[in-house]
């Protein structure tokens, strides 16, 4: 009797290597190997036991100009006539060899069951938009600045300094109420004036309210906000957030920085899908100056869940007055590539000659155009301002 292997949920492999016959003491592909000879044998004597229509209608399909097929049923196993080895029947249809490297071939094909392009010229602006944005902080920061966000609001903002220059607040560990534990510990740098200061959170499992937070996370203010873990979460029943790496972010007097160090960001909640992976980025702006380096990968609802890679190839500049006021920027070179596959790309050039427009390229779907386009719907994407002003 023949054996059929048990469903292998791989992919598009499920539906073939459902109904590959096989030998229960045997690897799949040792029918395969089944030498042609015999199986012709094989089916030249069960014609001949089904007499002479048997035989008149095996001749002639012998003689067609495409290949002859001798199946028993559904699944079962085939005889081409062009001289190809036994393959199992599809859905009614002849595969060609092994159907599983039939399958990698066919997606490994151009085109054949490609999923659409994530950057097309329909979708750029929205594209670069979210993506300045994160190189700016707008697109996250708010839903991280403030983070560890525990529900005390003593440890919010920056420890209290005393005229000595110590900190006035005291180490804290708690037990919370799920039996987790969390400690705060006060940090600065002794100095009476312009004292940076931070809190250093440690989580283990602890349920504050509504959200159970786990990891570390330093959070240091100055005239800047810092942000750095190892590795820290906070999770409720409709919103995850995780962090890890370093952030640091200013705003004074219309000079906003935004650095990030092997950052790594996610947000999953009903409304939202956000992860930005091995982010080292730096935005500088202000009236008169603008610089803007580095890359990460992204994913979101707006990338239809497919990674985005992002990077900077050439720092973007800019030494005049954009005439924004400090509240955007217009960078006049610099250049910018969006990668979502081997065939799928964006390159943004500044340098047009021109400070109030870029050269954008897409290639998708095997086309490439390319166009001129106004800095108009970006330009104030570089510009964040917190909502809770750090």
């Amino acid at each position: 009797m023949v054996d059929r292997m048990p469903a292998l949920i791989v992919g598009r492999r499920l539906r073939l290597r459902s109904i590959l016959p096989v030998h229960a003491d045997r690897h799949p592909k040792a029918i395969m190997k089944t030498p042609l000879t015999t199986l012709l044998l094989l089916g030249l004597l069960a014609g001949c036991d089904n007499g002479s229509d048997d035989a008149s209608n095996a001749s002639n399909a012998s003689n067609a100009s495409g290949p002859s097929v001798e199946m028993t049923g559904f699944g079962e196993e085939v005889i081409l006539a062009d001289g190809s080895e036994v393959v199992p029947v599809v859905d009614g249809g002849v595969g060609e060899r092994d159907p599983v490297e039939n399958i990698e071939a066919e997606m490994a094909s151009p085109g054949a069951g490609a999923s659409e392009p994530v950057i097309t010229v329909d979708n750029h602006v929205e594209l670069l938009g979210n993506v300045f944005a994160i190189f700016s902080a707008g697109l996250y920061g708010d839903d991280l600045l403030t983070a560890p966000d525990y529900s005390d609001p003593f440890f919010d903002g920056k420890p209290e300094i005393g005229d000595d220059g110590n900190p006035i607040s005291p180490p804290v560990n708690i037990v919370c109420g799920n039996g987790g534990a969390a400690s705060f510990v006060p940090e600065n740098d002794g100095l009476v004036f312009d004292s940076i200061a931070a809190w250093n959170f440690e989580f283990d499992s602890c349920q504050d309210g509504e959200r159970l937070l786990d990891g570390d996370l330093r959070r240091e203010i100055f005239e800047s906000i810092t942000l750095a873990s190892s590795g820290f979460s906070s999770e409720s029943q409709s919103l995850l957030k995780r962090f890890s790496g370093t952030l640091q972010h200013t705003l004074i007097s219309g000079s906003a920085f935004l650095y990030t160090t092997d950052m790594n960001f996610s947000l999953t909640g009903p409304m939202n899908v956000l992860s930005i992976s091995d982010s080292t980025t730096r935005l500088n702006t202000d009236r008169q100056f603008g610089r803007m380096s580095g890359g990460f990968t992204v994913s979101a609802d707006w990338t239809n869940g497919q990674p985005v890679a992002v990077l900077v190839t050439e720092e973007f500049a800019q030494d005049e007055d954009p005439g924004l006021e400090g509240r955007g920027m217009k960078f006049e070179s610099g250049r910018i590539e969006l990668v979502a596959g081997a065939d799928n790309r964006l390159v943004l050039t500044a340098d047009t000659g021109d400070l109030d427009t870029v050269e954008i390229t897409i290639a998708a779907a095997g086309a490439s155009e390319t166009f001129v386009s106004s800095w108009e719907p970006w330009s104030a994407r570089f510009y964040f301002e917190s909502e809770s002003g750090y």
